[in-house]
């Protein structure tokens, strides 16, 4: 089982559940874990109990949580969570120590009070709620849980029975080592409890890989985003432990528009990828040039490409600070505008084959962009597709039929089709639709 969160209360079991399913954990949610068939609980990858104790006296939340934390005491879990509230209502503290009591004395909780989508940021041990600190917003009127701080570090002192430390923004610039380092010593030091400030996703995917690299025992406390991305690399580390899968994945993308850049850099943000930039000028700028650029980013995805089953090559035109001026090269080169897109077709086309044939283990092919899929087909010498579902509206999963990778399993997607999550259910279907090969 990946992760076991333990909620105080059932729409936060729900919100944070949803967040994993969203990362590719389809996760159940339990309102009475001691009526649950554990057997069937085994099985899942991640499960949410609510255990209803926001509101209840302090000891019979603690004792409560514990108890739905002994109920696995004979199963493997990578990760156990604490879901708090987003404005910190309730017995956190607490319930805090229950789990840090029930896993035993090496394991730390990782506080991370953040939500940057619903506008939930931690600065300077303080959580702003729209920018504005928490005592300042109508959290204190709660009639059952009013908050009269806005500083964490406070409420785990008054509810906790162990030591508490902060980690600020300014120390989250400090290399990875240094901060790793640190943990280190809080944990020597017998600190049971670090909070941290965070404002964005990417700080919180960042925290989650420096727990992870730390290999600290810990538990994770957050209102959810936190234990969906330490949820994402313990799982990486898992994998990285097991033989790698024969089965690989390879995104040839080419699109250039904002859509499709937000949609990967969701995906490099919750999936482990091994991404290489074409240097698309490179392609247009003569034949020896072209050549010598196509095999270095061959070159290069296949030198990393053992650790990782998803590998994506994407042209540098998705970022708008690099995109090539095509009317200038048109000009200096005199050719038009429209054969030198034909051209950046045909050489992704080209990287595509070069890697495709080189490693076998790659089952799955991922094409964004019309033009590129096109582009692919011909110079496999393919006849088409035989279509076995849709992903979602405008995306297609089907088998490339005759020529030279005949029966490859294929995505293919507009690039301006889908949400920024879009690419990810992409990847992770044809994913499965690979294993299902193996």
């Amino acid at each position: 089982m990946h992760t076991v969160i333990i909620a105080d209360d059932f729409t936060g079991a729900n919100a944070t559940g949803v967040l994993l399913k969203k990362k590719g954990f389809p996760t159940l949610t339990i309102l009475d874990i001691h009526s649950a068939d554990l057997l069937q609980l085994a099985t899942q990858k991640a499960i949410s109990i609510s255990t209803n104790s926001r509101s209840i006296p302090a000891q019979e939340a603690y004792q409560v949580v514990r108890k739905t934390a002994k109920a696995f005491s004979g199963m493997t879990v990578q990760l156990f969570a604490k879901r708090i509230d987003s404005t910190l209502r309730g017995n956190l503290g607490f319930e805090t120590d229950a789990l840090l009591d029930c896993l035993g004395p090496e394991t730390m909780a990782f506080v991370v009070p953040c939500y940057p989508q619903a506008s939930r940021t931690h600065v300077g041990g303080y959580l702003l709620v729209n920018g504005i600190p928490l005592n300042r917003t109508a959290v204190i009127h709660d009639p059952k849980n009013p908050v009269f701080t806005s500083k964490t570090s406070q409420l785990y002192q008054e509810q906790s029975q162990y030591p508490v430390a902060s980690l600020f923004l300014e120390d989250l610039e400090r290399p990875d080592d240094e901060i790793v380092a640190k943990l280190q010593g809080l944990q020597q030091e017998g600190v049971r409890i670090v909070i941290f400030d965070a404002v964005s996703d990417d700080d919180l995917k960042r925290i989650a890989q420096l727990a992870v690299q730390s290999r600290i025992p810990f538990i994770s406390v957050d209102p959810g985003p936190f234990t969906a991305a330490a949820t994402s690399e313990m799982a990486n580390l898992v994998e990285e432990t097991k033989p790698q899968s024969q089965a690989k994945i390879l995104l040839s993308i080419g699109s250039v528009n904002d859509v499709t850049r937000q949609q990967l850099h969701a995906l490099e943000l919750n999936r482990k990828i091994n991404t290489v930039l074409i240097q698309t000028g490179e392609l247009l700028m003569g034949e020896e040039r072209r050549q010598a650029e196509m095999q270095r980013v061959a070159s290069a995805l296949l030198a990393e490409c053992d650790s990782y089953a998803v590998n994506c090559m994407v042209g540098c035109g998705l970022y708008p600070e690099q995109r090539v001026d095509f009317a200038a090269i048109a000009a200096q080169t005199g050719h038009s505008e429209d054969e030198l897109s034909h051209r950046v077709n045909d050489s992704i086309a080209e990287m595509t084959d070069k890697v495709l044939s080189a490693d076998s283990r790659f089952k799955g092919l991922y094409t964004s962009g019309g033009d590129i899929t096109i582009a692919v087909g011909h110079l496999f010498g393919s006849s088409g597709m035989r279509l076995m579902d849709e992903v979602e509206p405008l995306v297609a999963f089907g088998i490339l039929l005759d020529g030279k990778h005949s029966g490859m399993k294929m995505v293919t997607k507009g690039g301006m089709a889908g949400d920024t999550q879009s690419i990810i259910r992409c990847v992770d279907y044809l994913l499965a639709r690979v294993e299902d090969q193996e």
